[in-house]
């Protein structure tokens, strides 16, 4: 692969320049997941473009969950296979945090999507899924259990259902939204006046919704489970904007 001079009069970072020839090539069939792509040196030649520049590309492709740098002994940098889970999450995290986008589209998204997964989810998968939520469900029952340790059951739960509904652009975007959905779970239980009660409550709404895909009922299912999430959500939203009234994220 040879690619264009990088035009160092452009507006665009150099880079850039390098990132859209490596996914053109990628798109091109040139290189393919789990493939090792060339050094430094050989990449800088086939693009014509700046070792610096190149590097600054592997950087950025490795942060985005793209690439796998080994350093050291072996050295190399691989396409990898599957996508990082949490390739989105700090990018999501961020903007939260700069108030670009607000926990409520955030807590928006997460409930129609969760509402086509779930339905997704136990028409083709029920016995799978159902498997896998037993185990959460039956955790859930524990008196014992502090608010941070449900909140974790909680979570897990939720991404079961959405990895269960075998999307994968969907599931990559529903985990990049972790720590918010974590966010809004805290918020909605750990301040709770009495703890035991809504412990108990959460874990019946939870065993409800299982009991729905484990029969195979998808309508049943998205009904209990979007009752749920409306209105956790909306008590965690509230909580968290008395807090803070300005907070956004």
């Amino acid at each position: 692969m040879t690619g264009p001079t990088i035009d160092q009069r452009s507006s665009r970072r150099a880079f850039e320049e390098v990132l859209d020839q490596l996914e053109s090539a990628i798109a091109a069939g040139e290189y393919s997941p789990g493939d090792r792509l060339p050094s430094e040196r050989d990449l800088a030649v086939q693009l014509n473009a700046s070792r610096p520049s190149i590097r600054e590309a592997l950087r950025v492709l490795e942060a985005l969950g793209v690439v796998d740098v080994q350093r050291g002994t072996g050295h190399g940098i691989t396409l990898r296979e599957t996508p990082a889970t949490d390739s989105l999450a700090y990018l999501f995290r961020f903007h939260l945090a700069l108030r670009h986008v607000d926990l409520k589209s955030v807590a928006d998204i997460l409930t129609v999507y969760s509402r086509w997964a779930i339905r997704e989810a136990t028409k083709n998968s029920a016995p799978l899924l159902a498997s896998v939520l037993e185990e959460i469900v039956a955790r859930m029952q524990d008196d014992r259990l502090s608010p941070e340790q449900f909140d974790e059951l909680d979570v897990s739960f939720h991404l079961a259902v959405v990895i269960a509904a075998d999307n994968e652009f969907g599931t990559l975007v529903i985990e990049g939204c972790r720590s918010a959905l974590s966010r809004l779970i805290e918020a909605a239980t750990v301040t709770a006046k009495n703890w035991p009660a809504r412990r108990r409550k959460l874990a019946k709404e939870h065993l409800d919704i299982f009991l729905a895909i484990r029969d195979g009922d998808a309508d049943k299912a998205e009904t209990l489970l979007t009752d749920h999430l409306t209105k956790w959500i909306k008590k965690g939203i509230s909580k968290l904007e008395k807090s803070a009234p300005s907070l956004h994220a």
